[in-house]
């Protein structure tokens, strides 16, 4: 391998933003922060690196298999890159003492999460995740907090064209109390139902010895997906007292729904039952068209906290940002990209001017460049257009004029240099 090949290589799963990707990627996360903000959301910044030992007692086995890990030089502890925001709040919230934390609290970020992905094509191993946790808000209040506001913030980066749809993992549960079937016949009917898979359902609820009412509601499960009027459909499936009580639940989270004023965004879906072992309630998942996979996910995890010491209800949602990014990007829906409001060109032989004008439109607000190698005027519009700069200031040097050139049309008119923020604004 040459040296200039080796320079090239980038790890497989790891991407760096060129400018135009940073500045998209950084505009909708500071749209989501806003409005994380505004719903009474504290942002926190989580340890880049946690002690393995520490996070386990709440990592799922797949989580747990795709960490990166590397050893403490000082204690010779495993760390682990962090894989999963809402495991370090959950460390953070159940190991603080009686009374330390104070209830409801809502938490808010936006950072990158490292998961080791077998065949990462199409995908990154370095995720960039924004994302909200509120603790202390009880069942439906909870569910239907996190879920509202994953709407807004998905409609206030932008996005036209999304669906979030909301299920309720207790009522798939709910429909094995009081049977006996084998964990096995249990995992095969879940992952049937999740995948929609009517022929390998029919085969295992034949072998599960569930009686006919409850087998005819798991049969039934995966179409019980659309708006809040399939929740009355759900009643008549609903066969057990576990499972009534988690569909009352989920009638109320769409109740609180309506009241939000998100309904029209929301889709139900009672064969959503990803994350069984993890979630304890209302799940949800978000759509957007023009891309294949959800870029958000969320939902109830009221167990997760008491892993780490004191219980608590909990619910949030994370988005994944360049799917959201992406998905505005085929939607049509991404802001122009600019580089600099100005490049200023100066001359080498009296560089005070330039610095000073540059100086003076910074403080007006304007993105300045200041190009001082006495380049040409053709040669600075042609560098100009191709880093999406805006306009091109030209300092004569001489009787305290400035040449302004709007780079896409190519106009030119002569402007006062001590009043040239005012030429700029009304160019």
């Amino acid at each position: 391998m040459t040296n200039e090949s080796f320079r090239a290589q980038v790890p497989r799963g790891a991407v760096t933003l060129r400018p135009e990707a940073a500045a998209r990627r950084r505009a909708v996360e500071g749209r989501l922060l806003t409005v994380f903000r505004e719903w009474g959301c504290e942002e926190i910044i989580p340890a880049t690196f946690e002690y393995r030992d520490v996070l386990a007692p709440g990592m799922e086995e797949g989580l747990a298999e795709s960490c990166y890990t590397l050893t403490d030089r000082e204690s010779g502890r495993l760390l682990l890159l962090r894989p999963d925001v809402t495991l370090q709040i959950a460390r953070m919230a159940g190991s603080a003492r009686r009374g330390a934390l104070p209830l409801p609290a809502r938490y808010c970020y936006t950072t990158s999460v490292y998961r080791y992905e077998k065949d990462p094509i199409g995908r990154h191993r370095e995720l960039r995740q924004a994302g909200v946790e509120i603790l202390g808000v009880s069942g439906a209040e909870g569910s239907a907090e996190a879920a509202a506001l994953c709407v807004e913030s998905l409609r206030r980066a932008g996005l036209k064209e999304f669906k979030v749809a909301v299920g309720q993992v207790e009522f798939f549960r709910g429909l094995f109390q009081g049977q006996k079937v084998p964990r096995e016949i249990q995992g095969e009917i879940r992952e049937s139902v999740s995948k929609k898979d009517d022929a390998a359902l029919d085969r295992a609820l034949s072998r599960s010895g569930l009686p006919r009412r409850a087998a005819e509601a798991f049969r039934l499960l995966p179409g019980l997906f659309g708006k809040a009027e399939i929740l009355a459909r759900a009643g008549k499936l609903a066969v057990t007292p576990a499972a009534r009580t988690a569909l009352g639940d989920l009638r109320r989270t769409a109740d609180r729904l309506d009241a939000y004023g998100v309904l029209p965004f929301i889709v139900f879906d009672l064969g959503e039952i990803r994350g069984f072992d993890y979630y304890t309630g209302v799940l949800f998942e978000a759509f957007a068209g023009g891309v294949g996979t959800p870029i958000g996910r969320g939902g109830q995890y009221d167990n997760l906290i008491a892993r780490f010491g004191s219980p608590c209800r909990a619910t949030g949602f994370g988005l994944d940002v360049d799917l959201l990014v992406q998905a505005l990007g085929h939607q049509g829906l991404l802001d122009e990209y600019a580089g600099a409001d100005v490049a200023l060109v100066g001359r080498r032989s009296s560089p005070r001017e330039s610095l000073d004008t540059a100086r003076r439109l910074r403080q007006k607000g304007f993105r300045v460049a200041c190009d001082l190698d006495g380049a040409g005027i053709e040669s600075a519009i042609e560098r100009a257009a191709a880093g999406n700069v805006a306009t091109v200031v030209f300092l004569k040097g001489r009787g305290g004029e400035a040449l302004v050139v709007d780079v896409k049309t190519r106009k030119r008119r002569a402007v006062s240099v001590r009043n040239i923020e005012k030429g700029l604004r009304h160019g």
